[in-house]
């Protein structure tokens, strides 16, 4: 390295400490607002690699140089993370599943082209194993932790289309809905075909295209009764128990219930992809908190949400189709909030936004 080189060098490095040039701080946002106490505090809406953290030094090399081309979603459909900064989205019209690592700040693809004709939804187990639904090949494809394929799950004979994963590893068993057939398919951890539920049909136990589905913490399998506008429970061998919601324009109506998730206190999310909102629920349907409801680009909104995925530290991740981005959000636990208290400054400037509010004429 010459001398004017290593001077060069050192001038740019200098730049960068002298600058001024700090990481653009994403602002504190809890929901709902004060006066009402905090569930949710958002997190990150991504778009694309665009959307991780950056260094300072990367946020002045972008001022002097510009950014790259941005790698944008086409069709964002199921979303799954590891819990340890991977986090998986199928993205339908690519016919691939993007994995960001917001540990390396990277965005890759699963396979360097299009290997899915219809990538729905996704699950990873506890070993780093990712499950894709390819809807349009009748199967469920697994891989491992390397991202080389390893099982096959599945064949028209016994899954017509399907949708969403749920994972019940302490049972060993892998429930898929079928949203051609209107039924859940069974399989265990090997894919071997176990048993199904459900026949087309609008009776308890019946379905009409059925999406999203979910298992609680007493192995109850949670399924969105999509087209019939309901959430229906299942207990593990599939014999119904009970179903709640009801088709209608109010605002905690369904009208296209979607992805599910459950969070480690057995609150159930739904992604309404209709209404354009999310929906927390007690297990048994006790309303609980609503987020969104009008379609919209902003963070606290949605366009239609399709996917959710909830880690084992409650972490939210939720896919919006319309909007081409997923939103991560964060449930504050007690156990959440020991380690991560509320910004108290932040909380005291919505009080003083939402007072000055009521008091304008």
């Amino acid at each position: 390295m010459t001398f004017n080189t290593l001077r060069q060098t050192f001038l740019l490095l200098l730049l960068v400490s002298l600058s001024g040039c700090s990481v653009p701080q994403r602002p504190v946002v809890y929901w709902p607002v004060p006066p009402n106490e905090p569930r949710l505090q958002w997190i990150n809406t991504v778009y694309s690699a665009d959307n991780f953290d950056k260094t300072p030094g990367q946020v002045f090399a972008e001022k002097i140089s510009g950014k790259q081309p941005l790698d944008l979603f086409k069709k964002p459909s199921g979303i799954a993370s590891d819990g340890k900064g991977k986090v998986y989205v199928a993205d339908i019209d690519a016919g691939n599943v993007k994995i960001f690592d917001f540990n390396k700040r990277t965005l890759e693809y699963l396979s360097p082209g299009p290997m899915f004709k219809l990538a729905l939804g996704l699950a990873v187990d506890s070993h780093g194993r990712l499950y894709v639904a390819d809807g349009g090949r009748s199967q469920v494809m697994v891989f491992d932790a390397d991202r080389r394929p390893i099982l096959t799950i599945g064949d028209p004979g016994t899954i017509s289309k399907p949708a969403f994963i749920a994972l019940n590893e302490r049972l060993g068993r892998i429930y898929i809905t079928d949203s051609l057939s209107h039924r859940v398919v069974v399989f265990d951890l090997q894919g071997k075909h176990l048993f199904s539920f459900g026949k087309p049909g609008s009776e308890p136990g019946d379905f009409y295209s059925p999406l999203g589905i979910a298992i609680d913490s007493q192995d109850r399998v949670f399924v969105a009764d999509t087209l019939n506008a309901r959430i229906q429970a299942f207990d593990a061998e599939g014999t119904f128990l009970f179903a709640f919601g009801e088709r209608g324009d109010q605002e905690w109506q369904f009208e296209a219930p979607r992805g599910l998730a459950f969070d480690s206190e057995d609150h159930l999310y739904v992604a309404e992809a209709r209404k354009s909102a999310l929906m927390i629920f007690q297990a048994d349907g006790t309303r609980l908190l609503r987020l969104g409801g009008k379609r919209s680009d902003k963070i606290l909104e949605f366009a239609m949400p399709s996917g959710i995925a909830i880690d084992d530290t409650d972490r939210i991740y939720i896919t919006d189709i319309m909007n081409r981005r997923f939103t991560i959000w964060q449930y504050l636990s007690a156990d959440y909030l020991r380690d991560h208290p509320l910004d108290t400054e932040a909380l005291e400037a919505v009080r003083e936004k939402m007072e000055s509010l009521k008091e304008a004429p």
